[in-house]
């Protein structure tokens, strides 16, 4: 009996020095690679302040959105207030201009050639808007003077008519803009050109005004 306990003795313990030997083994691997304990992260700034800037931010945000908002808005009322105020100003230009056309209505006056000695000739002055107004005794006067420089072309043809639209600055000096209806005869209208320029500086007008002046045989 005593043979088998032996051996079974001596292989358990050759058994256990075994596996003291491997966890020996095993063991010294390991202490070759040191464990890194794992890393910690550390918030400098609590949870509380964290969520405070956030919403900080947000109303930053909102503070700036608000801000551009309103600034559009009152630039957009400026504008506004700009235009209203342009249109204003057109209107009372426009409504003054149309003042001065109306009273600077082009009158037309008339001379005629028959019997130019008869310097009182009773075809004086014919207006657009009727006669008896107070510049009638300045469209009289300037017709004296331009008629004193007409002279009279010698024509056969009596039935004759040249319209000169002409303008009288402030100064009595005469612009001839263009003659509106030739009367077909060069010389005719050549003279009617040349009383004008030669009558040139008229008395000068209340205002500048643009008259048109009918040249008749």
């Amino acid at each position: 009996m005593s043979g088998p306990s032996l051996q079974k003795t001596t292989a358990l313990s050759f058994v256990l020095h075994l596996i003291v030997f491997l966890i020996a083994i095993l063991v010294l691997k390991q202490s070759h690679y040191p464990l890194t304990p794992a890393p910690y992260i550390v918030n400098l700034v609590g949870p509380d302040i964290m969520q405070e800037a956030d919403t900080g931010s947000g109303t930053e945000i909102s503070k700036i959105v608000t801000d551009l908002v309103v600034h559009e808005k009152v630039v957009e009322h400026d504008i506004h207030k700009k235009i209203e105020r342009a249109n204003e100003r057109i209107a009372v230009i426009a409504a003054k201009k149309q003042v001065e056309r109306m009273m600077r209505v082009r009158s037309i006056i008339t001379l005629k050639a028959v019997g130019k000695e008869h310097k009182d000739n009773s075809e004086t002055i014919s207006r657009d808007t009727g006669k008896g107004t107070a510049l009638d005794d300045y469209y009289t006067k300037i017709r004296r003077e331009i008629w004193q420089q007409w002279i009279f072309p010698t024509i056969n043809q009596k039935n004759l008519e040249a319209i000169v639209s002409m303008k009288i600055m402030k100064d009595g000096s005469v612009i001839i803009q263009k003659i509106e209806k030739s009367s077909g005869n060069p010389i005719f209208d050549r003279s009617a050109i040349r009383a004008l320029t030669k009558a040139s500086p008229l008395p000068p007008p209340p205002y500048e005004m643009e008259v048109g002046v009918r040249f008749n045989p």
